[in-house]
């Protein structure tokens, strides 16, 4: 799944928790993609974060996979956070 949203953030609270896996050049981009794999034990999920080369305000995030586990962050924290309900959208 592709979420495309307008931030200062690169890495927006989508409730769970990540660890960064890597960093790759992308051609043509003066910005990196940022890799990152679910902190979960045993969660396949990745996520990749880049920000468009035209409009740096722009980031990109893609979700690889599904969660075998709830959200860690409390839902009362990130409630208002619409990327975390497009997730939840997309994941049933």
């Amino acid at each position: 799944h592709l979420f495309v949203t307008r931030s200062n953030e690169e890495v927006l609270d989508d409730g769970f928790k990540w660890r960064e896996h890597g960093q790759k050049t992308v051609k043509e981009n003066p910005y990196p993609r940022n890799y990152y794999k679910c902190s979960h034990k045993g969660c396949p999920v990745q996520k990749l974060i880049e920000r468009s080369s035209h409009d740096s305000s722009v980031v990109m995030t893609t979700y690889k996979g599904i969660h075998t586990h709830r959200v860690d962050a409390d839902p009362n924290e990130i409630a208002a956070n619409t990327l975390y309900r497009e997730v939840l959208k997309n994941a049933n």
